[in-house]
């Protein structure tokens, strides 16, 4: 015992057995000397005492916050990508995920991107091509391969776009530019919370359908089309043109 400390020391002894019949060992006996400190002194006092656990209002602040990720992926999905080149007529592999940690169950959304020059995406010219809270507009505006795969977990999408330049813009590199959400699991793929491609029409990555009606009432909410093409056309050119 000391001033501060309750000193309690022992010895934990390894004593190997042979396995099985074997009379063999692969170990040798070990001797480990535990020592554990226990404090003498505690803080004592009349003030009421604050509680130790985290408050119920806190605890659902914190699960509010969200962590997403937007990653290019190599064409088998497996990896990252190590190189942002691609050639027109190259498919861009993109996924979003969003983390689980403490949460219920989660599936996440892309409402929406947008195509740049510059890192603001605000820019001129600028393309939306997935829009109207999660319409991937590409394929119907120029007739491309670009779409949301099939689910295959909730919290995760994954979406091809096929690539594209401006029209007369001397530079070849783009910004890309994406609003993710989330949702509970639980609650049902609506008109604001989907995942809608057009494919023959429109498809869900889910399955509902159904909620991709209003993907053709309107178009981009700020009105940044590309320039409309022929389907099935292959030059990956798009410009703003007036609304």
């Amino acid at each position: 015992m000391t001033e501060d400390a309750l000193i309690y020391t022992f010895t934990l002894n390894y004593n190997p057995q042979p396995v099985g019949s074997a009379p063999v060992l692969r170990t040798t006996k070990a001797a480990v000397i535990v020592e554990c400190h226990y404090p003498r002194k505690h803080n004592v006092s009349s003030l009421p005492l604050n509680p130790l656990w985290i408050p119920f209002s806190a605890v659902k602040v914190a699960e509010e916050f969200l962590y997403f990720t937007l990653k290019l992926k190599t064409d088998d999905w497996q990896y990252e990508r190590p190189s942002y080149q691609y050639f027109l007529g190259d498919i861009i592999h993109i996924e979003a995920i969003v983390k689980q940690y403490f949460h219920v169950p989660l599936r996440v959304y892309v409402d929406s991107c947008v195509a740049t020059l510059s890192p603001d995406m605000s820019s001129s010219p600028r393309y939306a091509f997935i829009d109207n809270h999660g319409c991937l507009l590409d394929a119907k505006i120029t007739g491309s391969n670009s779409k949301f795969l099939t689910r295959t977990a909730e919290n995760m999408l994954q979406f091809q776009l096929e690539a594209f330049r401006f029209q007369g813009a001397d530079s070849g590199m783009l910004y890309i530019t994406c609003h993710l959400k989330a949702t509970s699991a639980a609650f049902p793929v609506d008109s604001e919370y989907r995942a809608c491609s057009y494919i023959n029409g429109w498809k869900e990555a889910s399955g509902a359908d159904g909620v991709c009606g209003s993907c053709d009432s309107v178009g981009p909410s700020d009105g940044s089309w590309g320039s409309q093409t022929t389907p099935g056309r292959k030059t990956r050119d798009v410009t703003q043109s007036e609304s």
